[in-house]
This record gives structure tokens, sequence and C-alpha cells, in this order.
């Protein structure tokens, strides 16, 4: 589809597109190590090259995502639906189901630290003081607790720091602990199913709990198996824990070439203006 694309409308839109070559480390399930690999990119940067096809055939367009902002960003990248429309008329966004909406920012250990999931924030206080919170929350939480990290490595960072200081076990005897397996394989798919299929049976009470076990809790990573298409209901997630905002890496090139094209149309008054996702 690119190669038709650039070949039929290039003088318009090659604007629009950008080659690179990338060298990264993936990680190999096999080996269980990080290997060097090289990639060819075709970025698409503007949402309106395929959106385009879509606004011309159909009268009316609903999207739906949990990533789409922000709106006014967005809705100026695309083309209108017809002559008449520049932007989509209505836009909706999902409304908490507790009033009012329990989420936020909240002091919940007596550490004294800063409970932020930053680089250069995470050593032992920061270890120390986000056990103790999970600890305090599982307490009072009952059935299921989901609790995400940024990446593997600071996941496994942090369980390691609490297995060592006594953390873990603390957690063990309040909530069956599960974490999400790293890499796509057949013996780590296997894993991920079972313990995903164990968790939901603590949570909804199909299985006989120990003493003293209130439910369970699932270590995850945002962006990875559990966070992506999986729905936990009711018991399953009566909390969700997030330890850091998973933005993308500002240094990424397909981030930089974005912010750029963004940039660009903007001093053009090509109505793109230059907002980009905050919290």
């Amino acid at each position: 589809m690119v190669e038709c694309l650039l070949a039929e409308e290039y003088q318009t839109r090659q604007r629009d597109f950008k080659l690179a070559l990338t060298r990264d480390e993936e990680w190999n399930p096999q080996s269980k190590v990080k290997e060097p690999v090289v990639k060819l990119h075709v970025w698409c940067l503007n949402p309106g090259v395929t959106f385009s096809e879509v606004s011309t055939k159909c009268r009316s367009v609903i999207l739906t995502s949990g990533t789409l902002t922000p709106m006014e960003s967005l809705a100026r990248s695309l083309p209108p639906i017809s002559e008449r429309n520049t932007a989509p008329a209505m836009s909706l966004t999902n409304a908490s189901c507790s009033s009012p909406p329990a989420a936020g920012a909240q002091k919940i250990n007596n550490s004294r630290c800063t409970l932020s999931s930053s680089f250069q924030n995470k050593g032992q206080a920061y270890f120390i003081g986000l056990g103790e919170s999970v600890v305090i929350l599982s307490r009072v939480i009952p059935d299921g607790v989901l609790v995400f990290f940024n990446s593997y490595p600071t996941m496994q960072t942090l369980i390691r720091e609490w297995k060592a200081n006594g953390i873990w076990s603390r957690i063990e005897k309040i909530k069956q602990p599960y974490v999400e397996p790293r890499g796509s394989d057949k013996k780590s798919t296997e894993e991920f199913e079972k313990g995903i299929a164990t968790y939901r049976s603590i949570c909804e009470g199909k299985i006989p709990r120990r003493n003293g076990i209130t439910g369970a809790i699932y270590f995850a990573v945002h962006r990875g198996k559990v966070a992506e298409g999986i729905d936990f209901a009711d018991r399953q997630a009566r909390a969700v824990l997030l330890c850091g905002i998973p933005f993308p890496h500002f240094k990424d090139q397909q981030i930089k070439f974005k912010k750029k094209w963004n940039d660009k149309m903007a001093s053009k008054k090509e109505k793109v203006p230059t907002a980009w996702p905050l919290v």
C-alpha cells in the first residue's frame, strides 16, 4: 500500500513520509538476551493520508480509541468528510463510572520520598516507598489489583528489591502475586495464559484462598500483554496502580520527525497545531 501511495501521489505526499534506518536492540526469547537489530522504516507522519480514502467514501465516521488526544490536533490533521464539514461535529470522552471519579495521586507511604517514577528518582527510597504503598493498598482493596510499570527492566528491578527487603513476602500474605512474563515464544505464552486464568479465578473466588489472602495482584507493563486488549471487569480489577506514565520517549526518532512535521505544517498555516499529548 505504501509503495502504491508513494508512486501515485509522490509529488503531493512526499512531505508526509520519512524514510529512516534505525539501529536498536530487541529481546530474543530463545537466547534470553537483547540482540542488535537494524531496520528500514517508511513512516507516515500525516494521519490524513490514509484517512482521505475513507473520507471520500463515507458520509460519517466514528473514531473510538483511548489514545486520540489531543483532539484538536487530530481533528485538524484529518481531511473533511464532505465539503461542508471541516472537522468532527462532536466528540465524547469516557466518563468515570464512579462519582466523583476515583482516580488521582495521593501520598500514602511513610518513607518521606517522592513517588516519582522518573529515572533520576529511582533509588532505594523510591523502591521501598512504592513497595510500602502497594502493601498498604493491598490491605484495603478487595479482590483483584493491577499494577503497571513503564518497562520490564523497571518491573524486574523493583520485584528483585522487594524480595530482598521483605516487601514481596508481605504482599504474598495479602494477595496472590502474578508477574507478566516477557517474550512471545510458546513457553511464555502458555505461562501468561495460565497465569491470567488463575488470577481471574482467585479474584472471582472460584479458587479457595489461603488464610489471610484477600485476592490477587498482577504486575505488568504499559503496552504489554496485560495492558492491551484484555478486559478485567468488576472483581478482577478493583484498583489499577500506574507506576509512571507511559509517554513515548522524546528522543525516539519517529517522535522527533512527527513533532518537526507538526511544527512545519503549523508554520505554513495548514491548520495543524503543535499540541502534544500531556497529562
